[in-house]
C-alpha cells in the first residue's frame, strides 16, 4: 500500500467488503451513501472549515429538490465546478473536503452526498492521496471514524476508474498488504481441481475485485467412467465457487475467453457468476443468450458480445424481452467474429440492430452501441490477445514489442501538440533535457532527425596520409549511431540529443569497428562538462587491461555519476550467463543496466548476469517494422561493440528522458497557474530530484510492471495509453495540457499520491 494510505492508529476493518444492507452501485445512487452520526469539535473561527460546512448544508438542500435526471445531473456539475478550486484548502486539522466529507461533521438530516463524492474526486483525484495532521487520508478517515458507506463507495469508484497498480497501491490498508485486488489466471492451462487449489492456496483475495480473467481452460476430470465428449462446459463454475470460497464478494469487471468449442453453456455461465454483482462483462462466447444476461446483470454497465454474423441473434439483443431488460446498461460492444453474409447486409442488420434496441430501451437514457467490430481471429490469453494456433503453453508472457513502440508513438503523436513545448525558453534551469549520445556518430540529415539541428562532438581523431583528420560527429560508420538517435527520439521528441562520436576502428584482418577506449574517457568527460543529464552509452567493451587507463576510465565514470550527477543508460553486454564485467557499466553499479526482452517478455538469453539488470526493454524486434527498412544491417555486424541491448537501451534513454520533460512541463503548469500546494505543485525542486538514479527508477517503474518479468519490463501502455487520449482531448487548451503532464509528473515524483 501507498504509503500515503497509512496512518499512525490501525483503521477499522469495516471497509474491505460489501455491506449488507443493500448495496446499489450506481454512483448517483443515493441509498449507496449515508453518512454515519460522526462530529469533531472544532475551535476558533476556521475559515476554511465553516466553508466545507456551508458546501455541505448547500449540497443538502440541493439533494432534496424535485428535479429531472438530466437537470439534476447538469446543475450537480455546475455546483461541483463552482466550487471544486476551495476544496483542496485545508482545515486547521490538515483536512482537504474529502476528509471533512469522511467524518461528515453535520450528519443531520441523514441525506446521501454521495454524487457529491463521485464528482470531487473525479474532479480533484489527487485530494484521494493526501494526509491531514493526523497522517490519515480520506479513505483511512472513513474507516477509522467507521463511516462505512462512505468508504466502501470510494473503494469502488477507485476500482472502476483506475488501472489495477494505482488501484492497489491506493486501497491497500495496512492489515491488507497480502489481498489482491484482482485475479488473472494467465496462460491456457489444462490441470486437476486439485493442483489449482494446491497452487494457489496461499492467495489472498479482497472482497471487491477489480477484475477476474480466464483464458481457455480445461479441467481433466479423475473419474474412471467412459470417455464422453461434452456438448457444453461447466469448467468456470469450479473457479467462480472458488472465488466465493476466497471471500469474493463482488467483481467489477469479467473477462473469459470461452470462443474455443466445447464453450460453457447459458446455464453455466449464470451459476458461475451469479452473486457477483458484475458491472463489465466480458464473457467471449458467440451469440449469448440475452434472458441469460437479464439473470447475471442486474448491475451491469458495460457489455462486451461476440457475434456470430447472424441476424436472428441480433433480433433476440434487440427484442424488449432482451438487452432493454437490463436497464443499469450503459455501453453495448459487439465484437463481429464471423458472418456469411456480404459486409452490405452485415452493416445493414447492424444498423437495424441499434435502431431496434434504441426504440425498445425503457429509460430516456438509452445505451452507446459499439461494432461491428472485426474479431481479426485473435483468442485471449493470459489476459492479453495471442494469435490462433500460436498460443505459447508455457508460463511466460507474451510482449508485443511493436505494441510497446506504436503506444509511445501514439502518445508523442499528442505530446508533440503541447504549445509550451514551443516557447522561447528565457529560463536556463527548464530548457529541454538533453541527452548525451555517445556512440559511432549520427546522419542528423537522416529524415527522422533532419532539422533538429542537434549539437555534437567528435572523439574520433585519424590519421590521412599525413594529415590528421577528424570523423565528424554526423556520420555513423555503421549506422548504429544514427539507430540510436532516432529511437530516443521517437521516444522524447523533445530532447536535445547532443551527439559524441567515439574513435572507432578495424583490427587487422577483421572489418568490424571497435571502439578506443581513450575516446570513451573523453567523451564521458565531455558529457559531464556540457551539463547533460542522461548519458546513454548502447555499446560494450572489455576493461581497459593498463590499470591507468582502467583508473581513468573509472574516474571519468565516477564523476559523470557521483560528483555530476549525470544519469547513465549503458546496455548489458552479450556474455550469457556469465558475470557482466564489461564497460561501461562495469565501471560502476550505479549506472543503469539495460537487457533486450524477447518477444515473451523475457530477457534474450545473451544478456549475462540477469539479477544485475536495472530494467528490460524491447529488442530488436523493434527495427523490424516498417519505419525501419532502410536499416540495412539490423544486428549491426559491422560495429563489434554492438549489443543485443542496444536498441533496448536507446529506448529506456529515450522514456528516462520523457520523464525530465513530463516534470520541466509541470513545473511550467505550476507557474502558470499559480499552484501554491507544495505537495502538489511540481517546482525545479522536482526537477533536480528527477535526475537522481533512485527517483528516475522509481518513475520508470511506476509506469508499470510485470512480475512475470520480475518487474523489469516497463508495460508503457499501463500509463501512456490513457495519457495519450488525455492530451488528445486536451488538444488547443495549452493549461489542459500542461495539466495532463503535470499529473503524469506527480506520479513519477510520487506527489500527491
Amino acid at each position: 500500500m501507498d504509503s500515503g494510505f497509512q496512518g499512525p492508529e490501525k483503521p477499522s476493518r469495516v471497509a474491505s467488503g460489501l455491506m449488507e444492507d443493500g448495496d446499489v452501485y450506481d454512483l448517483d445512487n443515493e441509498d449507496e451513501f449515508l453518512p454515519p452520526t460522526a462530529t469533531i469539535s472544532g475551535f476558533g473561527v476556521d475559515h476554511v472549515r465553516q466553508q466545507f460546512d456551508q458546501d455541505i448544508d448547500e449540497a443538502r438542500k440541493f439533494s432534496i429538490q424535485s428535479l429531472d435526471e438530466a437537470e439534476r445531473n447538469r446543475q450537480r456539475a455546475q455546483f461541483v465546478l463552482a466550487r471544486a478550486t476551495e476544496w483542496d484548502k485545508t482545515t486547521w486539522e490538515g483536512q482537504n473536503f474529502l476528509h471533512y466529507l469522511a467524518y461528515d461533521h453535520n450528519p443531520k438530516p441523514s441525506i446521501s452526498l454521495q454524487w457529491l463524492m463521485a464528482r470531487a474526486i473525479v474532479k480533484l483525484p489527487h485530494l484521494m492521496g493526501r494526509m491531514d495532521k493526523a497522517n490519515r487520508t480520506p479513505l483511512t478517515t472513513a474507516l477509522y471514524v467507521g463511516n462505512e458507506r462512505f468508504s466502501h463507495a470510494l473503494k469502488l469508484l477507485y476500482l472502476r476508474t483506475q488501472r489495477p497498480d494505482r488501484a492497489s497501491r491506493c486501497l491497500r490498508l495496512q492489515d491488507e498488504q497480502d489481498k489482491e485486488l484482482w485475479f488473472d489466471f494467465g496462460p491456457p492451462k489444462k490441470l486437476r481441481k486439485n493442483e489449482f487449489q494446491k497452487q494457489f492456496g496461499h492467495l489472498k483475495l479482497d472482497s471487491v475485485l477489480q477484475y477476474v480473467a480466464f483464458p481457455q481452460i480445461e479441467l481433466i476430470e479423475d473419474d474412471d467412467g467412459p470417455a464422453t465428449r461434452r456438448k457444453t462446459r461447466t469448467d468456470l463454475i469450479f473457479f467462480f465457487n472458488w472465488l466465493k470460497q476466497k471471500g469474493v464478494k463482488r467483481i467489477v469487471k469479467v473477462i473469459v475467453d470461452d470462443l474455443k468449442a466445447p464453450s460453457h453453456s447459458d446455464e453455466a455461465i449464470e451459476e458461475a457468476l451469479e452473486s457477483f454483482n458484475v458491472e463489465i462483462l466480458d464473457w467471449r462466447r458467440l451469440d449469448l443468450d440475452p434472458v441469460s444476461l437479464t439473470r447475471v446483470g442486474m448491475c451491469l454497465r458495460e457489455l462486451h458480445l461476440q457475434w456470430s454474423g447472424k441476424n436472428t441473434t441480433l433480433r433476440a439483443w434487440s427484442e424488449k424481452e432482451g438487452l432493454a431488460m437490463i436497464p443499469t446498461l450503459e455501453t453495448i460492444s459487439v465484437t463481429q467474429v464471423e458472418s456469411s453474409e456480404s459486409d452490405t447486409r452485415v452493416n445493414s442488420n447492424f444498423n437495424d440492430f441499434v435502431k431496434r434496441v434504441h426504440e425498445s430501451w425503457r429509460s430516456d437514457k438509452q445505451p452507446i452501441i459499439n461494432g461491428p467490430i472485426p474479431a481479426h481471429n485473435y483468442l485471449l490469453g493470459m489476459g492479453i490477445l495471442t494469435r490462433e494456433g500460436q498460443l505459447n503453453q508455457s508460463q511466460e508472457r507474451g510482449v508485443d514489442p511493436h505494441k510497446w513502440m506504436q503506444c509511445m508513438e501514439h502518445f508523442n503523436s499528442h505530446f508533440r501538440q503541447i504549445r509550451a513545448l514551443r516557447d522561447k525558453i528565457t529560463d536556463a534551469s527548464l530548457t529541454p533535457v538533453v541527452v548525451a549520445l555517445i556512440d559511432d556518430g549520427t546522419d542528423i540529415m537522416h529524415p527522422d532527425l533532419k532539422g533538429m539541428g542537434f549539437p555534437g562532438k567528435s572523439f574520433h581523431h585519424y590519421r590521412d596520409g599525413s594529415t590528421w583528420r577528424v570523423s565528424p560527429y554526423w556520420d555513423s560508420p555503421s549506422g548504429h549511431g544514427t539507430l540510436m538517435a532516432r529511437l530516443i527520439h521517437r521516444i522524447c521528441p523533445s530532447a536535445i540529443i547532443h551527439v559524441i562520436k567515439l574513435q572507432t576502428f578495424a583490427t587487422e584482418g577483421s572489418t568490424k569497428l571497435q571502439i578506443n577506449p581513450d575516446s570513451a574517457i573523453q567523451a564521458i568527460n565531455y558529457a559531464a562538462e556540457q551539463g547533460a543529464q542522461i548519458i546513454s552509452m548502447s555499446w560494450t567493451i572489455k576493461p581497459p587491461a593498463e590499470p591507468t587507463k582502467k583508473a581513468d576510465f573509472d574516474h571519468a565514470i565516477n564523476n559523470a555519476l557521483n560528483i555530476k550527477g549525470l544519469l547513465m543508460f549503458c546496455a548489458a553486454s552479450d556474455q550469457g550467463k556469465s558475470a557482466d564485467l564489461m564497460y561501461p557499466h562495469g565501471s560502476n553499479p550505479n549506472s543503469f543496466r539495460i537487457g533486450a526482452a524477447k518477444a515473451t517478455g523475457s530477457m534474450l538469453d545473451t544478456v549475462g548476469d540477469a539479477h544485475e539488470l536495472s530494467f528490460i526493454f524491447p529488442g530488436h524486434e523493434v527495427v523490424i517494422d516498417h519505419n525501419y527498412q532502410d536499416v540495412q544491417d539490423k544486428t549491426f555486424q559491422k560495429f563489434e561493440a554492438h549489443s543485443g541491448s542496444s536498441v533496448a537501451t536507446a529506448l529506456a534513454t529515450g522514456l528516462a528522458a520523457l520523464v525530465m520533460e513530463c516534470v520541466r512541463l509541470g513545473i511550467m503548469h505550476t507557474n502558470e497557474t499559480n499552484q501554491s500546494d507544495h505537495t502538489v505543485a511540481i517546482t525545479k525542486e522536482d526537477l533536480t530530484k528527477i535526475r537522481e538514479r533512485q527517483q528516475m527508477e522509481h518513475a520508470l517503474t511506476s509506469i508499470g510492471t510485470s512480475h512475470l518479468t520480475k518487474n523489469k519490463y516497463i508495460e508503457v501502455w499501463k500509463t501512456f495509453s490513457g495519457a495519450a487520449e488525455d492530451l488528445k482531448n486536451s488538444e488547443g487548451d495549452r493549461i489542459g495540457q500542461l495539466g495532463r503532464i503535470a499529473g503524469l509528473a506527480r506520479m513519477f515524483l510520487r506527489k500527491g499520491a
